[in-house]
């Protein structure tokens, strides 16, 4: 402890000398967006002095700025110096160990960076002790320190940020201990609007609110129906006012608008309220442009999956009306987003080979929060848009309805041939198989809803069902006829005799069958064999309770 306090002694006097800017300073310059250590460094030679390291640099970020000293082109083993992390709230010294990451020693520092001024800080490390100071009015302060028991023996250095965040980093400056600032119109009109501008509050009174007016252009949709899910692809083009963005172009440049970057200054936090996931977050980080009479654009792309209520019982001839409902997670009381049908086009860019929209409606809705436990707790702010989609049944059509209409003629068709020979009983066996195909098919198009099952799928059941029936007929009548089994009961041979029975089914006389080739389906005396009689007419009953049953499954 009592070395670490003399290294800071002597540091704060070193520093606290010459640590004015000197405007012809050459620096080098590195900018980052977002988490990971691409580029390495090696360390400078001016950051060597007197057997320790003294490495000095300015960042300019609004939170988490991490720089990282290691041993290797990698963080395998290494020292990370964090900067307002958490949302600039504190600070921490970490070290990589075997790519282990572990926090060593943590301080509160609020608001200790800016993204308008770039801040000075100074990393040294000596006799195993790494320590971090930060300039303020030209002199050197330490911030934390921290004493490591197995040092490292560091030669590269690496910069990053974090997600949605952006940084510039100054270092290794020649004949300058303090970071040169040239203030071009730009960098002077961002100072100006930004300095004090809080990204997290809302741009509003307490009298009047924001209002979003709202634009949407969709890209590409698609609905999964086994899933039941939406997938919409868009870009989003929103406007509002900002009473903190308006400046005056003849003080700067003549510059009427400028661009900032995500978060840099408030935006609205778009909620998915029925996202099949958690919804959070469904805008893509897009550059924001202002103008200077405080206009504010943004237009951010997005992709979103929500659930899609579907009735598929008029699959594949069906079309579904889906909702997308956007809100805002924060602050829904001091905005309010405006967005009408027109404002929704389609400007597909890959269409969808199995769906295409029919009509898209836009408007600002009330729903229910389902992020607040308050059942009465609705949100006007919401807007929803619905999309109708129909279904292209072209491939539909060839895959599944087309086969269903061959077993119909096929079941049909057999009646035509004798109820004695096999072949029937082959056609019927094909049937069932092309009808137990287009079920599976089926099942493994669309989810299993008991509340909306296709009206194909009931066809393609009840098909299935009447062919076992034709089947299970053939097999009787043609064991019964192949084992010459001619002792019918006395009830069964007084119906297939009567003369009635004959004329109501149309049996033909006896001596009409005289051509059939199979003599199994003869007697001795070259009569018709009883049970190939009975077959007939129950072939006949079954041909009419085919029409009436196939009938009543395509009406109904």
């Amino acid at each position: 402890m009592l070395v670490q306090l003399l290294v800071t002694f002597l540091l704060s006097v070193k520093f606290s000398v010459g640590a004015r800017e000197d405007p012809d300073a050459k620096c080098q310059n590195v900018f980052t967006y977002g988490y990971g250590y691409r580029k390495f460094y090696n360390l400078p030679q001016s950051s060597f002095q007197n057997g320790k390291i003294a490495f000095n640099f300015s960042v300019a970020s609004w939170s988490n700025g991490h720089i990282l000293f290691s041993e290797s082109t990698n963080t395998f083993s290494a020292y990370e110096v964090v900067l307002g992390a958490g949302g600039n709230e504190f600070s921490e010294i970490r070290k990589y160990n075997h790519r282990r990451m572990e926090p060593k020693t943590h301080l509160m520092t609020k608001n200790i960076l800016s993204q308008i001024q770039p801040r000075n800080f100074s990393v040294t490390i000596k006799d195993s002790i790494v320590s971090v100071y930060f300039m303020n009015n030209t002199k050197w302060y330490l911030l934390m320190a921290w004493e490591d028991s197995s040092s490292l023996v560091v030669r590269y250095i690496s910069f990053c940020s974090w997600t949605a965040v952006s940084g510039e980093w100054l270092f290794d400056c020649k004949g300058a201990s303090a970071v040169p600032e040239s203030m071009t119109p730009l960098k002077k009109l961002r100072k100006q609007l930004l300095t004090s501008y809080d990204p997290y509050a809302v741009p509003a009174s307490d009298i009047d609110k924001v209002t979003i007016d709202a634009s949407i252009e969709l890209q590409y949709v698609s609905l999964d129906a086994k899933k039941s899910i939406l997938t919409t692809h868009g870009k989003f083009y929103f406007t509002w006012f900002d009473p903190k963005l308006q400046w005056n172009p003849k003080d700067f440049g003549n510059l009427t608008s400028i661009t900032l970057l995500h978060r840099e200054i408030w935006l609205p936090d778009f909620i998915l309220y029925n996202s099949e996931d958690d919804g959070s977050s469904p805008m893509e980080r897009a550059v924001i442009r202002i103008s200077n009479k405080g206009t504010v654009s943004w237009s951010p792309e997005a992709k979103l999956t929500t659930w899609c209520g579907l009735d598929l019982k008029h699959w594949p001839f069906d079309d579904h009306t889906c909702n997308v409902s956007l809100g805002l997670h924060s602050h829904p009381d001091h905005v309010s987003v405006s967005l009408s049908s027109k404002n929704v086009k389609p400007e597909l860019i890959l269409k969808d080979l199995e769906w295409k929209i029919v009509s898209l409606i836009g408007e600002t809705s009330t729903i229910v929060n389902p992020w607040d436990y308050n059942e009465s707790n609705e949100v006007p702010k919401a807007f929803t848009i619905s999309i109708r989609l129909k279904r292209q049944i072209e491939m539909h059509l060839y895959a599944f309805v087309l086969p269903t209409i061959v077993c119909i003629f096929i079941i049909l068709a057999s009646f035509w041939m004798p109820i004695f020979v096999c072949k029937r009983l082959y056609l019927h066996s094909a049937c069932l198989f092309l009808l137990f195909l287009n079920l599976i098919a089926v099942d493994r198009a669309l989810p299993a809803l008991p509340s909306s099952t296709p009206y194909l799928l009931t066809v393609n059941s009840n098909l299935l069902l009447l062919t076992v029936i034709h089947i299970i007929f053939c097999c009787f009548i043609i064991n019964k006829v192949e084992f010459h089994e001619e002792n019918v009961s006395k009830f069964l041979d007084r119906i297939v005799s009567h003369p009635f029975v004959h004329s109501w089914f149309c049996i033909l006389g006896e001596s009409q069958y005289y051509h059939m080739k199979d003599e199994s389906q003869l007697n001795d005396d070259n009569k018709l064999n009883q049970w190939a009689l009975f077959g007939i007419i129950l072939d006949r009953i079954l041909f009419l309770f085919t029409i009436i049953y196939i009938s009543i499954i395509l009406i109904v």
